[in-house]
């Protein structure tokens, strides 16, 4: 019984002895352990068959585990930051000890790319205006603002582009009006609706308003200009008015401060462009007709009914003679008819 145990701790000892220089193979191919089983006396895992770890209890070689402690752990794996960190140890078992777990080596996070900041565009060039800003964009440098242009010179409205009015000697862009009628009968009799606006019927430039003339029976706008003026200061003093188109405008604050035919827009005295009602009542009409929608007109059951010697030749809604525009309208503005034509009495002419 004592040399069974004496073997043990010499071989222990003798193993150690060499511990210290690494691991070692050792075969002995006629060692027998308890029970006649063949076994390799071992320091390391390294020093054992294939298959076989070294048990460090007993410095055999075993198949798997030993019989006295459990197998090997596993060394696992987890993440770090742009990679794989090493995992931990495996679990030590009863008897042998748990494997050491591999260390994954973190792959390098990718490097952020470096975006160069697009340049602004130039402004354009505008007449009169200012040329615009280029746009700010992350990392974007701002565009040159475009060079402003002086406005166009002009002694009448003809020496300027479409839209543009000549005020005190310079093109300006017309604001966009809003319409103020859309059929003859609103612009009371003898009138009519041209483009949205209402233009009076005249025998001559008396019957007009300021700057207006009188053409085809109509007052219109002068092309031409009114030829009084180029700038403000070539109105008579004291007054305060204003050059257009070449006629002098005064100021005012009401439709009283101007003349019979003017109206008071804008602080300026303009030619009246309003929509006016030729009658509040059928005792206003004459020849029995009726006051319908503020103009007097003739009652019908049918188009025959209706005169032709007025442009009201359609028997229209209510039993009332009405102009085909006023049947079927077409436009209201000039811009709707396309190319040349203009828009009367909505219809395209």
């Amino acid at each position: 019984m004592k040399r069974a145990q004496v073997l043990p701790l010499f071989a222990i000892a003798f193993v150690g002895l060499f511990s210290a220089g690494g691991c070692f193979r050792v075969r002995d191919p006629n060692g027998t352990g308890y029970g006649g089983s063949t076994y390799t006396p071992c320091v390391c895992d390294a020093d054992c068959p294939s298959g076989q770890i070294c048990d460090q209890w007993t410095g055999e070689c075993q198949i798997g585990g030993s019989t006295s402690g459990g197998g090997a752990g596993h060394g696992g794996a987890g993440a770090v930051d742009g990679g794989q960190a090493g995992g931990r140890g495996g679990a030590h078992g009863s008897g042998a000890a748990g494997g050491t777990g591999a260390t994954g080596t973190g792959a390098a996070g990718g490097t952020g790319a470096t975006g160069t900041g697009a340049t602004g565009g130039t402004g354009a060039t505008g007449s009169g205006a200012t040329g615009g800003t280029g746009a700010t964009g992350t990392g974007a440098t701002g565009g040159a603002g475009g060079t402003s242009m002086p406005p166009t010179s002009c002694e009448a409205t003809s020496d300027c582009g479409p839209g543009d009015c000549c005020v005190s000697g310079a093109c300006r862009p017309l604001p966009p009006g809003t319409p103020l009628c859309h059929f003859n009968s609103e612009c009371g009799v003898g009138a009519r609706c041209l483009d949205g606006a209402c233009q009076p019927g005249c025998a001559t430039k008396a019957d007009c308003g300021t700057g207006d003339i009188c053409a085809s029976g109509f007052c219109q706008p002068n092309a031409g200009g009114g030829g009084a003026c180029v700038l403000n200061g070539d109105c008579p003093a004291p007054a305060r008015d204003t050059c257009i188109n070449g006629s002098c405008h005064g100021a005012c604050t009401s439709d009283s401060d101007c003349g019979p035919h003017d109206m008071c827009s804008d602080g300026l005295c303009q030619p009246d462009d309003r929509p006016h009602p030729s009658c509040r009542a059928n005792a206003d009409c004459s020849g029995g007709r009726t006051c319908v929608d503020g103009f007097c007109r003739d009652s019908c059951r049918s188009d025959a009914d209706c005169c032709t010697c007025t442009a009201a030749s359609v028997c229209g809604l209510g039993g009332f003679c009405e102009t085909p525009g006023e049947a079927s309208p077409q436009c209201q503005l000039n811009a709707e008819c396309g190319g040349t034509r203009s828009c009367v009495d909505a219809r395209c002419m």
